[in-house]
């Protein structure tokens, strides 16, 4: 086809790679095929600055993680409390996930990013002030809504960025170094965690926590470049942006968002999957978020820092190592069956949790339980990009993170108040019979 367009896209590829033409000066379209296809499976570069930022936030977040059940212990607050504070992170997520789905289309990818990571560090360091007289649990409460607000804006920045730069014959890996990059982090932070917290204390730690999340905004800054106006067909006019106050911009983020998930929740396979994660989310908020905390404090096991940094620091390196893996899969096989694979893993993990009498037995149930988190946490997103349209990917990914943070906030509130009621053990056989069975 001698038309410009396609003389102009054909240059500009071929400065990429090089394709062989027959003696007629035409190229064989099975060449052309298979050259796509290759094309198409690569990893895009762009990809590594975000897993850098991902990395960092993951190291950052490792070293809280001994802190939170050594800081409950601190505080002496019950089960059903320890699941509001939980509760409260899914809470804030829920509710800032429709504007910032709102807002990753007509600010950019980049902004969410810098001002996500800026907040979260703000707030982070906010938490370390818990201790002192006159704060306490109601504002370790408003420290969690915080964070939890300014990881929906990260959250909705990075997942676009990765849809902007991925095809559907790579999206599934493309969402792997993220998660990869992330728990490598999660693997390091713990260890350090448990370090720095014997030695500085649970409040200093937060505020270095709190100081490198400041850190790693800048980083976002100076390294990220805006994808959105690759995407041509997400492009909104802005030109009246700055006529309409940012109140009516909220008000208007929420009745366009649910009017698309509306629409969005007749499809049904974003339905089930969207369904699925919520369900994932709900049984993990309530058992590895708020139960086994509780359960590595008390006995037969009463970890000190170090001993819970390096439980969670394990179940980051299952998940690194088996993220690339699952990814392939889920790309060249099926995804559907991955995920439900992901969940029987899950649920058989939880199950054995109360069985543990030792680290040994404890470390055998959470090996599956790691595994099957990982396929839970990379393919959703993924998955629900290739079954909508480009124009709906933004509103489909929100609306899977709106199950998640649903699935967030009452997995964490309910497994407390039944933790209070019947015990820790019963309400972690509820959550897994709940996630296996969603796996049918």
């Amino acid at each position: 086809n001698n038309n410009d367009n396609n003389n102009k896209y054909y240059h500009n590829y071929n400065n990429h790679t090089t394709i062989n033409k027959n003696n007629n000066n035409i190229i064989q379209y099975n060449e052309f095929y298979n050259k796509m296809h290759e094309i198409g499976e690569n990893i895009d570069p762009r990809v590594w600055p975000v897993a850098l930022s991902n990395l960092l936030c993951g190291i950052t977040i490792g070293i809280l993680i001994p802190c939170m059940p050594l800081l409950i212990q601190e505080i002496n607050i019950a089960p059903s409390e320890y699941g509001v504070v939980v509760s409260a992170f899914g809470l804030a997520r829920f509710i800032a996930n429709i504007p910032a789905g709102y807002f990753v289309d007509s600010i950019g990818r980049k902004p969410m990013m810098v001002g996500g990571t800026g907040l979260c560090g703000l707030s982070i360091g906010g938490a370390g002030l818990t201790l002192l007289p006159g704060f306490g649990v109601p504002w370790l409460i408003l420290c969690r809504l915080l964070t939890g607000t300014s990881l929906s804006g990260l959250s909705a920045g990075s997942s676009m960025y990765v849809t902007d730069i991925s095809t559907q014959l790579n999206r599934a890996r493309m969402f792997v170094p993220l998660q990869t990059s992330f728990h490598l982090g999660m693997v390091l932070g713990p260890v350090v965690g448990g370090g720095l917290i014997d030695s500085a204390g649970i409040s200093t730690t937060f505020f270095t926590v709190g100081g490198m999340c400041i850190g790693i905004s800048f980083i976002n800054q100076l390294l990220l470049k805006e994808t959105r106006q690759l995407n041509k067909i997400n492009n909104i006019d802005n030109n009246n942006n700055n006529k309409i106050s940012i109140m009516k911009e909220i008000y208007q983020s929420f009745q366009t968002t649910f009017m698309r998930w509306k629409l969005l929740w007749k499809n049904k396979e974003l339905n089930r999957v969207a369904s699925l994660n919520g369900i994932y989310w709900f049984v993990l908020s309530g058992t590895q978020m708020t139960m086994l905390p509780i359960i590595l404090v008390q006995e037969p096991f009463q970890f000190t820092a170090v001993e819970i940094g390096g439980l969670f620091a394990y179940m980051s390196l299952v998940t690194t190592i088996a993220s690339p893996v699952l990814g392939t899969v889920a790309d060249k096989f099926d995804k559907v069956y991955t995920l439900l694979g992901s969940s029987l893993l899950l649920g058989i993990g939880m199950a054995g949790i109360p069985f543990a009498t030792n680290s040994l037995e404890l470390f055998a149930s959470i090996t599956p339980l790691a595994l099957g988190s990982t396929g839970l946490s990379v393919v959703p997103m993924a998955y629900s990009a290739d079954i909508v349209t480009p124009t709906e990917r933004a509103q489909a990914q929100s609306l899977i993170r709106a199950s998640a943070d649903v699935g967030f906030v009452f997995g964490a509130t309910i497994a407390g108040k039944l933790a209070d009621i019947l015990s820790i053990s019963s309400t972690i056989y509820m959550n897994s019979t709940v996630i296996i069975s969603s796996a049918e």
